[in-house]
């Protein structure tokens, strides 16, 4: 295993800036999650780890080994990719031993290693078979076996089970997590999907922009977002977002109470997350409004209302009777409330 360390690290295609200016350290038998939207640069992270993709400034290292010029084939990493990238012509066993027989690893210690790793896989039965014959599942395991047999110092994931069926992917994820805890080898994990980041990871990283937003354990990251774009990035259904007046720092709730600001401003934002957005008036009175949609999600449903010209999410309390086309009363928790300044930065408050 080994620490991953970016110090000022830069990529650009031409005029184009894709990361900018990243520090972070991966600690060894870490595992952290890139979280983001399209574009904002964490898959061209994991392939500058990997060798794929050379470094436009700055310095990376693997352990204490600068690899900026190091081949991919010397870094001793590997990676598994969104597409399975399995060789169609070869058996399950032959895809996953391919990396110790280009090795040339003796033949016994080959099948020692892949009946191990096919033992802790689920795969012992299917061997023999070749890719076409497996599921999408079974061939995620194959190429995650593949990466596990040679114990390289740490493991990349590209998107792993983003071509998987809702329960495939939940399948494979538990596999994910039971994997980690028995190797503990230092792993770095791209995806979008925000279950798979608060599951998995010791710590995500929030990209967006090419820009490290935010950086911290899942929870906190989500419990404190850091601006306007990690707290409506992570969390489903997304937060609301809300202008409000304030007055010298101070913003007068409905039911009296006063908040203060630590930052004093005429404008400020509140956000909200839709668990903390109640239908009824059990809590904080917050107006009424339209609802337009009631999405019922088995355990939760909720609504999707106009509050004048805001849209809103709220979650609707088992037994409250909400009808679409009709007027709803809204009311706020005590937690799941934040606020952010005009530049959309968090800003605290206290009653």
């Amino acid at each position: 295993m080994a620490q991953i360390r970016f110090v000022g690290v830069r990529k650009a295609f031409g005029d184009v800036v894709i990361v900018k200016n990243l520090d972070l350290e991966v600690a060894d038998g870490e595992f952290v999650v890139l979280v983001g939207p399209s574009g904002c640069g964490k898959s061209t992270i994991l392939r500058m780890i990997a060798g794929l993709e050379s470094i436009t400034a700055g310095d990376l290292y693997i352990g204490d080994r600068r690899v900026n010029d190091v081949a991919p084939k010397d870094r001793d990493i590997a990676m598994v990719f969104q597409s399975y990238a399995l060789y169609p012509h070869l058996t399950v066993r032959e895809n996953i031993g391919f990396g110790l027989a280009v090795r040339r690893t003796p033949s016994a210690e080959i099948a020692k290693k892949v009946d191990e790793v096919a033992a802790r896989l689920g795969l012992s039965a299917l061997l023999d078979r070749k890719p076409r014959q497996l599921s999408g599942g079974q061939r995620q395991r194959v190429a995650m076996g593949r990466a596990i047999v040679r114990r390289p110092k740490a493991f990349l994931f590209d998107e792993p089970l983003s071509n998987l069926d809702a329960k495939l992917r939940s399948d494979v994820r538990a596999d994910l997590a039971r994997l980690r805890r028995q190797l503990g080898t230092t792993t770095v994990y791209v995806t979008h999907d925000q279950v798979e980041a608060m599951t998995l990871a010791d710590r995500v990283v929030v990209l967006e922009g090419g820009v490290a937003q935010q950086i911290g354990a899942p929870l906190d990251v989500y419990a404190r977002p850091s601006n306007i774009f990690v707290a409506g990035f992570l969390g489903s259904p997304t937060m609301n977002f809300i202008p409000v007046k304030v007055d010298a720092g101070t913003l007068k709730l409905d039911d009296g109470r006063s908040l203060e600001l630590s930052a004093p401003a005429a404008t400020a934002t509140l956000g909200v997350r839709p668990q903390s957005l109640l239908v009824g008036t059990d809590g904080i009175p917050f107006g009424e409004v339209e609802v337009d949609v009631v999405e019922r999600l088995g355990a939760e449903s909720f609504a999707l209302c106009r509050g004048g010209k805001q849209p809103l999410t709220a979650l609707v309390r088992g037994g409250h009777q909400v009808t679409p086309g009709k007027p709803a009363p809204l009311a706020l928790a005590g937690d799941g409330i934040h606020f952010f300044d005009a530049q959309g930065l968090r800003i605290e408050a206290r009653a």
